[in-house]
């Protein structure tokens, strides 16, 4: 490969990165190309992208798009895996789902929201709670003592009319109107 075709290839992927928050780097050693092929058709159906790239030339890139160095990272076959609705957590979990049965994929590291991570943080990404998880979380937790006092209210206004009906019942039992 000609070193203006690396420059230009390093010039597009650091494009490509530069505005990435959250990615995953995958080691993809011994996966066939059949299985490539499906699981690049499962990342896409999710709306991600698989990406297989030479290390320096990925190297150079991140570095280019202001991502800090890891030589750790980029031994042996790397792919880049970004894309999809929920970030590196989306991408973890369709990893780990794809990975069941063919078990070939290994992380090497990522992203998440702009924080780096290595392989061991990425392989529990998959674990956590998507950020609109968490969210619908934190807004149970701020609705439930509002809701708790709608439905002390709700009680004390359905008890009343059976509170005064009982009241002139006692009334009628003891004579008086």
């Amino acid at each position: 490969m000609s070193k203006t075709l690396k420059k230009t290839m390093a010039d597009e992927l650091t494009t490509a990165f530069s505005g990435l928050k959250d990615f995953v780097l995958v080691d993809y050693m011994g996966l066939k190309a059949e299985e490539a092929a499906e699981l690049r058709d499962k990342l896409r159906d999710q709306k991600m992208r698989l990406r297989v790239v030479k290390n320096s030339i990925l190297m150079r890139a991140f570095m280019n798009a202001g991502f800090v160095k890891s030589d750790a990272v980029m031994n042996g076959p790397t792919a880049v895996i970004s894309g999809g609705d929920g970030g590196a957590i989306a991408i973890c979990r369709a990893l780990d789902a794809w990975n069941k049965k063919a078990k070939k994929i290994s992380y090497k590291g990522g992203m998440i929201d702009g924080t780096a991570g290595g392989a061991k943080e990425a392989a529990t990404w998959s674990s956590l709670p998507s950020r609109t998880e968490v969210l619908s979380q934190i807004l149970g937790v701020i609705i439930a003592p509002a809701s708790g006092i709608a439905g002390l209210l709700q009680s004390t206004l359905a008890a009343f009319p059976m509170l005064v009906q009982a009241h002139i019942a006692k009334m009628e039992g003891q004579g008086q109107k």
